[in-house]
């Protein structure tokens, strides 16, 4: 198959029916009026007839040359049938013009009937190669085997055309009497030549708009018609030098010159046309690349250098083609080395390689620093290598890179700084407690050793006042004693350090539950706990927060009365939750319950210090969750607490 082409345009056609219709006009005005003789012999027209039938042979010849000379992945079948079929006709139209009437003998005695045999073999040669060019062969891996195989076949036709024709003519019939002019024979020929032609036509016709056309069809039209033209004029011809022959001839070199016309633009101008486009195409990539291109050659000089580049550097591309790379690449011999390491010159590589990256400092014409990201890759421009270097301006990011460094840096410093002050908050913390735990302790203890005394060996001689009031003294060291202690476990609670294993939520709540009631039998709770609830986290610090929530729900519900306690993790959630159905409290208060200190219960009605959810609360912030708590009076309270999934990768 001939390459592909675009749809003729209609400027073409037009003009392609001008051309015919003129050529008609002229055919239509000698058969109504018939000139006169128009040579006064053979001998007059023998010249004119040679010139004709000259330029036949040496139009075939170079319809033959482009055919079988046609390059690239294009060649196909169709074209080298052509060219083989058209080397046949160049050499039996050869055969007919030294055989004409009036020309000297060849081999055999010069006679119209010799000279019409040659034309005949030569236009039905003509008209089987026109035929294979509107079918669709397409292209053959063997292209060279076809072309050996058809150049055969031309050879064996014109060979056994010119023993029948020179040797043998006996075994042809007739095709011209003397005195009779064409006989049957011939005129039924041509009609067949004439057929043959209108067929092609037909097809060329019918795929006219055919985008994947793969021949040039207005000129490949154009001729077969001017062809059936010439045929007919062969038909009405009664002598050799009339004007039907004349014009039958004129004709014959007008089509062989459009079929020229026809393998020209499919096979030298179309390709020519479609290499123009793809530079053109090139071209325009590069121009519209934001990155900047610079090609180079094997020498490192700039052979290409695009608009982005000429933005990038401040030069233009005349200023710099021809020069070194070390222009806008100072320090460019790293670059080189790279390349040379990566044997990107290296012709033994079948594929281009893969684009290399590579930092360098590149330079402006105005002597301004850029650094510059560089991808560079090989390909071949006519049979060279070549070097694309794509140079992208990144001053900018690596300063934001360096400034972004330098923060770290300061931030770093700041850490190191606020972890030190924390460290030392913490011995400080750790001293407070210790002063806590020991100096205040002591007065305490003091009081309450001599209030202890005054009870045991003086209370027969206070009266009741004074018995209350020393009452009332013991149960405050008591309650100050149990201050100072949950106010020590709430601290711990932010210093221990934490050890975060697999544990089973399940196993703590059963457990807790267990020492709940084995310190108060006599209470019947019905309490359920969901099984397997595995988490990650410090398991002492998990304890003591179950402990909490789950003593504040036995607690709270000690006036309930069928007091109920759940524990479990909701569905589809990583949320745990405590609930019960006692005392509840007013959801307005929310906010303060997890604060230290803060109670929303009577001492009397609910002993405690205010330090357990304190406790919880700081126990889930450590685990990277939250904890929160939705309740109604006297309809119980839960709480929801959340631990970070973080700590499940230790």
């Amino acid at each position: 198959m001939w390459p592909a082409q675009t749809i003729t345009p209609a400027p073409q056609w037009r003009r392609i029916f001008w051309l015919i219709s003129i050529l008609f006009t002229i055919f239509i005005a000698i058969w109504q009026f018939p000139p006169s003789a128009i040579f006064t012999n053979l001998h007059s027209y023998t010249p004119l007839h040679t010139i004709l039938e000259t330029f036949a042979v040496i139009v075939s010849a170079i319809v033959f040359a482009v055919g079988w000379h046609s390059y690239g992945p294009d060649r196909s079948v169709n074209a080298l049938i052509l060219a083989c079929t058209f080397f046949a006709v160049a050499v039996l139209d050869l055969l007919h013009l030294l055989s004409y009437s009036g020309m000297p003998d060849f081999i055999t005695p010069s006679s119209p009937e010799k000279a019409i045999n040659y034309w005949l073999a030569a236009r039905f040669a003509a008209a089987l190669g026109l035929l294979t060019v509107v079918i669709p062969f397409g292209r053959a891996s063997k292209i060279k085997s076809i072309a050996i195989l058809w150049m055969s076949n031309a050879f064996v036709y014109v060979g056994v055309v010119f023993w029948l024709v020179s040797y043998h003519p006996e075994i042809i019939p007739r095709t011209f009497l003397p005195g009779s002019g064409l006989t049957n024979t011939k005129i039924t020929a041509e009609w067949v030549l004439i057929a043959i032609m209108a067929v092609i036509a037909s097809v060329i016709w019918q795929q006219r708009n055919n985008s994947k056309a793969h021949y040039d069809s207005s000129s490949l039209f154009a001729a077969v018609i001017v062809t059936i033209l010439s045929e007919l004029c062969f038909t009405l011809y009664s002598d050799v030098a009339d004007a039907f022959n004349l014009l039958g001839h004129i004709y014959k070199v007008i089509a062989y010159a459009l079929i020229y016309r026809a393998v020209f633009i499919v096979n030298v101008k179309a390709p020519y046309a479609r290499l123009r486009e793809s530079e053109i195409r090139y071209q325009r990539i590069l121009e519209s690349m934001p990155d900047a291109m610079i090609s180079l050659d094997t020498n490192f000089r700039i052979v290409g250098f695009n608009p982005s580049a000429e933005q990038l550097f401040g030069y233009s591309a005349n200023n710099v083609l021809g020069h070194k790379l070390d222009l806008v690449i100072p320090q460019y011999h790293a670059l080189e080395q790279a390349i040379r390491n990566n044997q990107i010159f290296d012709a033994r590589h079948a594929t281009p390689d893969q684009p290399h990256l590579h930092i360098e400092n590149g330079r402006h014409k105005n002597g301004a620093a850029i650094i510059l990201d560089i991808a560079f890759a090989k390909f071949e421009l006519y049979g060279q290598p070549v070097i694309v270097t794509m140079a992208r301006d990144i001053t900018a990011q690596k300063r934001a890179e360096d400034q972004l460094y330098q923060l770290n840096l300061e931030l770093e410093q700041r850490v190191h700084t606020r972890t030190a002050e924390l460290e030392a908050s913490n011995k400080e913390l750790e001293a407070f407690a210790y002063s806590v735990s020991h100096d205040l302790r002591t007065p305490l203890r003091a009081i309450a050793g001599y209030s202890r005394i005054l009870m045991e060996d003086f209370i027969t001689v206070l009266d009741g006042n004074a018995r209350e009031f020393l009452r009332r003294i013991c149960a405050s060291t008591q309650r100050m004693d149990q201050l100072i202690d949950d106010l020590l476990a709430l601290s711990r609670m932010t210093r221990i350090e934490m050890s975060i294993d697999k544990i089973n939520l399940s196993q703590i709540a059963h457990e807790v539950i267990r020492q709940l009631r084995t310190s108060e039998p006599e209470r019947q709770v019905e309490v359920h706990i969901a099984p397997d609830i595995d988490t990650f986290g410090d398991t002492r610090l998990l304890t003591v927060l179950l402990s909490n929530l789950l003593g504040n729900a036995w607690k709270y519900t000690g006036k309930t009365s069928q007091p109920r306690i759940e524990f479990g993790l909701k569905p589809d959630s990583h949320t745990y939750y405590v609930c019960d159905n006692g005392i509840g409290f007013d959801m307005q208060y929310v906010d303060k319950i997890f604060g230290a200190f803060q109670r929303l219960h009577s001492r009397d009605d609910f002993p405690g210090t205010g330090i357990g959810l304190a406790t919880a609360s700081r126990i889930v912030n450590r685990h990277g969750g939250r904890i929160w708590a939705d309740a109604e009076i006297n309809k119980g309270a839960c709480f929801y607490f959340t631990l970070d999934s973080q700590n499940k990768q230790a």
